[in-house]
């Protein structure tokens, strides 16, 4: 008798490439064996079985949100030389207070670049955040 025909809904017809480290590529081919079948049906049944987190991520290369990030980078770095100032028995003066205030001016400046962003058609930044 032949073997009965899987249903369309049921094929397996999508390819997925997995790169793993050593021990990981270890784990699961000790399960594997261990379950006695072969690995990518081990992988498989990880997976759907929600044994496995998948994660992942969407890098897109947009020159606006590079753009933020270095001014973003550049303020924090300021701020960061700020705070060690002031921990280290640093007194308050009109130049440090002006360098506060830049680097309080880049970051509402990177805030509406953001706004813009969203608001330009690269889809809504609230999207990704979850």
């Amino acid at each position: 008798m032949a073997r009965p025909k899987t249903p369309p809904n049921e094929q397996l017809s999508h390819c997925i490439m997995l790169r793993l480290t050593q021990t990981q590529y270890d784990l699961i081919r000790t399960l594997a064996d261990y379950m006695k079948i072969p690995l990518a049906e081990c992988c498989r049944r990880l997976i759907t079985h929600g044994k496995i987190e998948l994660k992942y991520s969407i890098s897109a290369d947009i020159p606006e949100v590079r753009e933020v990030a270095r001014l973003m980078a550049n303020a924090t770095g300021n701020l960061n030389q700020i705070a060690k100032y002031f921990n280290t028995g640093g007194i308050r003066s009109k130049e440090v207070t002006e360098k506060i205030n830049e680097a309080i001016e880049v970051i509402f400046s990177a805030r509406s670049l953001l706004e813009k962003i969203s608001e330009s058609g690269y889809g809504d930044l609230k999207t990704f955040c979850k």
